[in-house]
């Protein structure tokens, strides 16, 4: 295998085809995927992108084009009846061997003739693809294609990220199963805090499954901002901002009690959220019910681009989620340079240092949110040195060159590439 070094010492890859699988292209919540991909390519990897859904996102990556979509499942039964006979002709014809073992493969795990064509309509799409490693974008896709992963011959990795690990093991109990399998029988577990590689290997209750603590890489166009033109333009009102799912993991509800009581004490604020979900319309009626319309206001999403170009006028990140991993909105608002408050959850506590280079609060406790905001809204001094410090973090802990040679050592300890 051809090897080459690039300008920061990294080996670059020649030759080596990974396939991602996504849920959903484009999406706003998948900014860490991106930047991920982006970085692969950077040093080598030839990246192939699967999305099981398209998505109306403004997000448009350099590689959007060469995306694929896997076949809707929701067709007709004799449509997929037709294509799956169909692949299974091809894969016989491109892998006699193999494809005789795939079948058999699903009669040991389905009895039923409908549940077998069924299963392999899902899978066969992937196993068509050549690929040296696949990788799934969070721990819901590997729960759905375990089949897979337990059939194919290429490694398979996956990412757990949040939701996929603290919420939905607790309420699809199917799901939890499946995911502990996955766990098991993956090459490689990616968990973007340490805090999450820890509920994994209590939810496998084993200590042994490969996982690695990789943070998440920052867009280079957050860092690349200078910190002494971030801020409003208005000096007398305070912008406060956050990007997200508009789901209620997100705690914006907490948030908005918070911003309440700084306006009743009669500080002049106002409160952006960009994002969209089905949480939204909760969220309206809360900006009505606690009086808070014309001071908060929800947007849909918008692009990265246009994220740098917001934070860059606002004063103060805020993110008051019950409920995360290490949110990529945080990091993109600590890279800008902005003061970040955010609750103490997941990994938040691995990142920030409270009072040092941003600002943790238990999660519910509006009264406190409200208090740090206040003291944020009037002194200007203590807002740019916190943000200073931020930016100083992502330096660290988040540039792309770092994340690059992470990624590589994890897949080169789990594949000879």
């Amino acid at each position: 295998m051809r090897h080459s070094t690039n300008l920061y010492g990294i080996n670059k890859v020649s030759n080596k085809t990974i396939l991602f699988i996504v849920h959903q292209f484009p999406s706003l919540s998948e900014t860490f995927l991106y930047t991920l991909i982006d970085n692969l390519q950077a040093i080598g990897f030839n990246v192939k992108v699967v999305a099981r859904y398209r998505g109306n996102a403004p997000n448009k990556p350099s590689f959007s084009s060469k995306v694929k979509y896997l076949p809707a499942e929701n067709r007709n039964v004799i449509v997929k009846c037709i294509c799956t006979l169909f692949w299974l002709l091809q894969y016989f014809f491109d892998d006699y061997c193999n494809a005789i073992k795939f079948v058999k493969f699903l009669y040991s795990r389905e009895h039923n003739i409908k549940k077998i064509f069924r299963l392999a309509y899902i899978l066969l799409p992937l196993l068509l693809i050549k690929t040296d490693l696949t990788y799934f974008s969070f721990g819901g896709l590997a729960a759905k294609y375990l089949e897979y992963i337990k059939f194919s011959r290429t490694p398979s990795f996956f990412s757990l990220r949040g939701r996929d690990i603290y919420v939905d093991p607790l309420v699809y109990i199917a799901y939890r199963q499946r995911l502990i399998e996955a766990m098991k029988y993956s090459a490689g577990i990616h968990c973007v805090c340490r805090d999450i590689e820890e509920k994994a290997k209590k939810l496998a209750n084993c200590t042994s499954i490969p996982t690695r603590v990789i943070y998440t890489a920052v867009n280079p166009l957050f860092l690349s901002e200078n910190i002494d033109k971030i801020g409003s333009l208005d000096s007398k009102q305070v912008r406060v901002i956050s990007f997200g799912r508009l789901d209620w993991s997100k705690g914006f509800e907490h948030g908005m009690m918070a911003i309440r009581e700084v306006i009743r004490s009669g500080y002049d604020i106002l409160w952006d959220i960009y994002g969209s979900g089905q949480y939204d319309l909760c969220l309206k009626w809360a900006i009505r019910d606690l009086g808070l319309v014309g001071k908060v206001f929800i947007h849909e999403g918008v692009t990265q681009h246009e994220v740098a170009k917001l934070l860059k006028v606002s004063d103060i990140y805020f993110q008051p989620s019950v409920r995360e991993g290490i949110s990529n909105s945080v990091i993109e608002a600590m890279a800008i340079g902005l003061p970040v408050v955010v609750c103490n959850v997941g990994g938040m506590s691995e990142i920030i240092a409270n009072g040092e280079n941003g600002f943790l609060v238990p999660i519910y406790d509006w009264r406190l949110m409200a208090k740090i905001i206040k003291q944020l809204s009037v002194d200007f001094e203590l807002r740019k040195v916190i943000g200073y410090r931020a930016k100083s973090t992502c330096y660290n802990l988040f540039l792309p060159e770092k994340q690059q040679i992470e990624w590589l050592n994890f897949f080169n300890n789990r594949q000879d590439l």
